[in-house]
């Protein structure tokens, strides 16, 4: 079985939906998943027999997380400071 590397898209109250860093989407029950779970947490999860996510497999991924999380404000802060014209204002 391979171990695949999954990012919590949105958290709903009935549905989390998942994107694979392979480009694959899924959606998961909140009761198959770790509690606690918040947008862009990353997830290690082991794929069944057929190569479908065993989502009671998954774990988090705390430094991935972390990692992810400042790559991504590191480059929206690049974008920032090379707007000329003011479109990547932070919200008030």
């Amino acid at each position: 079985m391979a171990t695949h590397i999954w990012v919590v898209d949105t958290v709903h109250s009935d549905k989390i939906v998942l994107v694979c860093d392979d480009g694959r989407a899924a959606t998961a029950s909140p009761t198959q998943l770790p509690d606690g779970l918040e947008d862009r947490m990353v997830l290690e999860v082991e794929s069944d027999a057929q190569g479908q996510p065993d989502w009671t497999t998954a774990n988090v991924d705390a430094e991935e997380t972390d990692r992810r999380r400042k790559q991504s404000a590191d480059f929206v802060e690049k974008l920032r400071k090379s707007d000329e014209h003011g479109f990547l204002q932070s919200p008030e």
